[in-house]
């Protein structure tokens, strides 16, 4: 009985590349929207600052004693 080894493949099943040439475009196209979006966003990020106004609390120089309230 006569045994094959390494059999052809079929010539019909050859990649053009187009998958590989889709995946590219769609990178490209990912790469491009990083940069004029989401990075010019990162970049215009400012740590939380305080603000301007001033809350003035007004505390009495000598300490009040609390007085229980009674039920």
């Amino acid at each position: 009985m006569t045994t094959v080894i390494n059999n052809p493949g079929d010539s019909s099943n050859d990649s053009s590349g187009v998958g590989a040439v889709v995946g590219v475009v769609f990178a490209l196209i990912l790469i491009a929207l990083f940069f004029v979006y989401l990075l010019p966003m990162i970049q215009n990020q400012t740590p939380a600052t305080t603000s301007t106004t001033e809350i003035q609390v007004n505390i009495p120089d000598t300490p009040v004693t609390p007085t229980p309230a009674t039920p």
